[in-house]
């Protein structure tokens, strides 16, 4: 439990610093870039695999410590006391269950829809000589795959927009919070 633990709690500084990308006032290059690299760099597709697994193993021992608790201990105690623990610590399996949901749904609004979902492209044309970026949405037949390259003193790049897919996710739930 502890080091799978601290494995989950290391991926999620990990991932925090690169969605601090969504923050660059670039239409959301440098996140569609960091996007396909995680999404396509071998070393990191194998870390993935073993965060899933990650997941899963603590998950399961979660289960299995609090089955083998509640063996131990068939009765319950005469007085229930909350002192010597925080809510936090009481209340594991609960928020566990949540940070499970979560997990769930993140990966299905971003990582499937990155893969295999409607996820719109993108084209970036970067001046190389005034820094000037523009940004044109791209269809399906106008993508070919990810590329990078220069032509003129002008920086192409096309991808997988996933910058929109987050901006739109985020206003949808910033329109929701403001009715409750």
């Amino acid at each position: 439990m502890c080091l799978t633990g601290l494995f989950l709690c290391s991926f999620l500084i990990v991932h925090l610093t690169g969605n601090l990308a969504l923050f660059k006032n670039d239409e959301g290059l440098a996140f569609n870039q960091y996007a396909h690299f995680m999404t396509h760099f071998t070393p990191i597709k194998v870390v993935s695999y073993l965060l899933y697994s990650s997941i899963i193993v603590h998950s399961v021992f979660a289960l299995f410590i609090t089955i083998q608790n509640k063996k131990a201990r068939p009765v319950a105690y005469a007085q229930k006391s909350g002192n010597g623990s925080i809510w936090s610590s009481r209340n594991m399996g609960v928020l566990g269950t949540i940070l499970l949901l979560f997990i769930v749904s993140h990966m299905s609004s971003f990582w499937y829809e990155y893969h295999w979902g409607e996820t719109p492209y993108v084209k970036y044309e970067t001046d190389l000589n005034t820094g000037k970026t523009t940004t044109t949405e791209i269809s399906a037949a106008d993508y070919t795959g990810y590329v990078n390259y220069v032509t003129n003193g002008i920086e192409i790049t096309k991808s997988k927009n996933l910058y929109k897919e987050v901006a739109t996710e985020c206003h949808v739930v910033s329109l929701g919070t403001r009715f409750f």
